[in-house]
Formats: structure tokens, sequence, C-alpha cells
């Protein structure tokens, strides 16, 4: 009966949780800062805690049950959060997003999984690491942005950093500032 409960959790948590999905290009700064670099114009987001998806798979195989019967291995990669800074590097704040697969994990093993609101109890999860990033993330510079990482890593205290790509901790993109939202705005103001 615990072989089928574990392979349940394990489905429960695949299927119904979701991770991000990351490429990489030739537009991706991966482990720099473009703003420090005086880029005007530009807001970034920041994905941080990258990793590959079947390094997450291998752990809820080995922690839930065996491989037999499961689907194949996630190829890709994912991060624990992505957040978007403005051209100055200062954190926009309600920006951060986050993956609902890792805090599932965290219900997982926990053991919570089927006794909380799983959707309103991720929401107060995003809560709760906005207020870290709001106090953390004022200049986002490598300091903050590990000081942030840390905080983050506390959450997930299951998590490997052994599974976070070698120089690819983080990536940037960049994305024009919509100025209909500016705009929009400033008429309301």
């Amino acid at each position: 009966m615990k072989e089928i409960t574990n392979k349940l959790y394990y489905w429960y948590t695949i299927e119904k949780f979701s991770e991000f999905r990351i490429e990489f290009d030739k537009k991706s700064y991966c482990e720099e800062f473009p703003w420090l670099n005086n880029k005007k114009d530009k807001n970034f987001e920041v994905y941080l805690g990258i990793y590959k998806n079947s390094d997450l798979v291998d752990f809820i195989i080995n922690k839930y049950g065996d491989k037999e019967g499961l689907p194949e291995k996630i190829s890709g990669f994912s991060c624990l959060c992505i957040f978007k800074v403005n051209e100055k590097g200062e954190y926009i704040e309600e920006s951060i997003k986050m993956p609902t697969l890792p805090y599932a994990i965290n219900e997982l093993i926990s053991g919570n999984i089927n006794t909380t609101n799983s959707s309103n109890e991720f929401k107060l999860f995003v809560e709760e690491i906005e207020s870290i990033a709001i106090n953390k993330l004022k200049s986002v510079n490598y300091d903050t942005l590990n000081n942030f990482f840390d905080e983050i890593l506390k959450q997930f205290k299951w998590f490997n950093k052994n599974w976070l790509l070698v120089k690819r901790k983080f990536k940037v993109e960049e994305f024009e500032i919509k100025k209909v939202v500016i705009m929009k705005r400033l008429i309301h103001i």
C-alpha cells in the first residue's frame, strides 16, 4: 500500500505542479548584471537558482519510490524563482514568480500535501518570498542576490546546491519597458 501511495504522491506532484522552462540564448546574460553597464530604457528578468529538471525528478523518485511505472525523466532547466529589476538595478515590487513544483515538494516532505488548501497556501508562500525580496533586493548586485538566494534556500532545505548549473546560478534577460503601461499609471496619478 505504501508503494502505491508513494507513486500517487509522485504523480500528484509532477502532474499538478509546474516548473519554469528556461532556455539559454545569445541574449541571455549568465552570471552578469547588465544594469551595471548603464543599459537604459530596459527592465530585466532574473532567473535565480537554475537547475536541471532531471535532478529534481531524481530527488522525488529517490524519496518516494522506485522508477518502475513512473514517467521518463524530464529534460531541460528550471529555476526556484523569477523576478524583475528596473534599469537602475532595483527590484520591481510584485514581480516575483515561483514555480509550484518546489513548493509541492516542501508540502510532500512535511506531509501537508493533502491537508492544506494548496492554492491558498502557495499564494501565502509567494507573498512571504515577495516580502523577503522587498527587504533584500533594494539594489540588486552580487551580494544582495546571494543573500536573497540564501533566504530562498532556507525555504527549500531539501534543495541540493550541487544541482545548480556551474557558472549559471542565475541568468538575466532584458525586456523593453512598456510605455503604454507607464502612461496609464501617470494618468491615474
